[in-house]
């Protein structure tokens, strides 16, 4: 049986609606002023039409950035911090 695969890149979405849009805007511009531009996190387009059944905007890390990535994601984030 192979080992296990460690993914080179991980990639998230930010679901939101009209009446969420501009919490979403809020996370991710957190998020960007967070990570340092070393850190070679990818910010994908705004979808502002469904992309499935969802509105999103996604972004793509380094596997080196998993740990701190979902760290951060998991505090509990707000609009306010």
């Amino acid at each position: 049986m192979p080992g296990l695969v460690t993914p080179e890149i991980w990639h998230s979405h930010v679901y939101f609606d009209d009446t969420t849009h501009s919490l979403a805007e809020t996370l991710v511009a957190q998020m960007q002023a967070h990570f340092p531009a070393d850190a070679a996190i990818i910010y994908g387009r705004w979808h502002h039409r469904p992309v499935g059944p969802h509105l999103i905007s996604a972004s793509s890390w380094p596997s080196r950035m998993r740990s701190l990535r979902l760290s951060w994601s998991g505090l509990g984030r707000t609009a306010t911090g």
